[in-house]
């Protein structure tokens, strides 16, 4: 449900404890912060760790979740360049704008 998509394989140990588990199963549920307020926390993380497949996925999950709009991420990628450097968030942005053209394709955010 966080990530809009399905859950990965089971039988592999990372995936079964360490995300599905651990991260969505206990992370995401906690309390003290909304899902909203950890979509910008883990968009920042994934921004800065430069690793495409989380990138690709919280972007995407972010906008088709409708907890981020378009033009949020937008000034997202502006105070993450700011901060990050342009190398690190022209990535960002170029997902964020592949992201959303696949929404749009897909009939637009998930209600």
């Amino acid at each position: 449900d966080v990530n809009v998509a399905q859950a990965p394989p089971r039988g592999v140990p990372y995936y079964d404890n360490g995300i599905l588990n651990y991260v969505f199963g206990d992370m995401w549920k906690r309390p003290g912060l909304s899902r909203r307020d950890r979509r910008w926390v883990t968009l920042a993380c994934v921004g800065l760790d430069d690793t495409h497949v989380p990138i690709r996925s919280h972007v995407y999950s972010a906008m088709k979740s409708g907890d981020v709009s378009f033009a949020e991420m937008r000034e997202i990628v502006l105070q993450f360049a700011a901060h990050s450097g342009w190398p690190k968030a022209s990535f960002l942005d170029m997902v964020v704008t592949e992201s959303w053209d696949r929404i749009q394709a897909e009939g637009g955010v998930r209600n």
